[in-house]
């Protein structure tokens, strides 16, 4: 994917966890949340707004308890570029965690790992402050050994009151409103 494509699979994606989030009662259930989001995200794998896959390649999303995913398969969900019965490429990884800072942290570690596209964590923010976590999540990228600099990562706290969104980049490194 191009830099230009990122950035529009990052809007994308905003757009539509945004609107899972005013459809969704905040008193719902982490499973609900969970159910809802991974399966906006799995329709979004087909969606002409997204940068669709290569010449000649197809694109499944893999998730569970969604309406339009294979079963999970490493991550919560993640989108998978298959040409002739070969994996090519994995352009969205997405995990989401809803318990507190331990086990977000967790889930976070599998995506820096990852060699996806964009790695996108979607949380409950009411645990500690986005700043904090978002230097919780900055140290584990610029940790990480195999860290690349055009890494790119989509973070998504969830509250009562919206969605907050930064981007970071291979790095750790805070990236500009629309990258």
């Amino acid at each position: 994917m191009t830099e230009k494509d990122v950035c529009k699979l990052t809007c994308v994606l905003k757009e539509s966890l945004q609107c899972v989030h005013k459809e969704t009662a905040w008193e719902s259930s982490d499973r609900t949340w969970t159910s809802k989001l991974k399966s906006a995200i799995a329709w979004l794998a087909s969606d002409e707004k997204v940068p669709p896959p290569p010449n000649g390649c197809k694109r499944f999303a893999w998730a569970s308890s969604t309406i339009n995913a294979r079963e999970e398969w490493l991550y919560d969900l993640c989108w998978l570029d298959y040409k002739d019965g070969f994996l090519i490429g994995m352009p969205l990884a997405v995990e989401s965690e809803w318990r507190g800072p331990n086990d977000i942290h967790d889930d976070f570690e599998k995506l820096v790992q990852s060699r996806a596209e964009v790695r996108l964590m979607i949380y409950d923010g009411g645990y500690r402050s986005q700043e904090e976590m978002e230097g919780s999540f900055s140290r584990q990228i610029s940790e990480f050994a195999h860290s690349k600099r055009n890494d790119r990562y989509l973070i998504a706290a969830f509250s009562k009151e919206g969605v907050d969104f930064i981007s970071l980049d291979g790095e750790g490194k805070r990236l500009p409103e629309g990258m």
